[in-house]
């Protein structure tokens, strides 16, 4: 029991920590509408200036199956991607006190919870066909692999900021876009 709650006031601490930081300037608020009715669709402004984070990739992407795969509206490739997200990501424990027997521990909220909000906005605006399944399926790769990398980096406070600052899923996606993935 003591853990849980060590646990939870450290996972409190690490949220106010980083909502306390000074923000990073980032343009992402001059975005407008792309001129069609639907508020799904948001391109960039002129205004809009785009800062990159850089991100080291040591060897290849590494990819994990997990016990139980889970099927991917996007295909074969995005699904390895997204089981390995969700590996890397969510962490089981049992636990004995309780009505629950497990408790799952969530690496990284707020990277998480971008990619999966993300997620179910691809999959809402390439059902109602505002975006190729292809285009969709290079989207979602990148911010895949952009994820899976960040989850075992040190230092994604800054980028982990700017998306708090993103509370829309066009804006998390143009923050992805941002992100370079640097092999050596």
């Amino acid at each position: 029991m003591n853990t849980i709650n060590f646990k939870l006031s450290a996972l409190c601490l690490c949220l106010i920590f980083a909502a306390s930081l000074q923000s990073q300037t980032l343009a992402m608020n001059n975005l407008t509408t792309s001129g069609t009715d639907d508020p799904l669709i948001v391109v960039p402004s002129e205004k809009m200036v785009k800062t990159s984070f850089i991100f080291n990739v040591y060897g290849d992407i590494p990819e994990k199956k997990p016990a139980f795969e889970e099927e991917h509206f996007l295909g074969n490739l995005i699904s390895s991607k997204w089981n390995t997200f969700l590996v890397n990501y969510t962490q089981e424990y049992e636990t004995k006190v309780g009505l629950s027997k497990s408790v799952i521990e969530i690496q990284k909220p707020v990277i998480y919870n971008a990619v999966t909000k993300v997620n179910k906005h691809l999959k809402k605006i390439t059902r109602k066909g505002l975006i190729s399944e292809s285009e969709a399926r290079q989207k979602m790769g990148h911010i895949l692999d952009c994820a899976n990398v960040m989850c075992f980096e040190n230092e994604t406070r800054e980028f982990e900021q700017a998306l708090l600052e993103c509370k829309d899923p066009t804006k998390i996606m143009l923050l992805f876009e941002s992100v370079i993935l640097q092999k050596l």
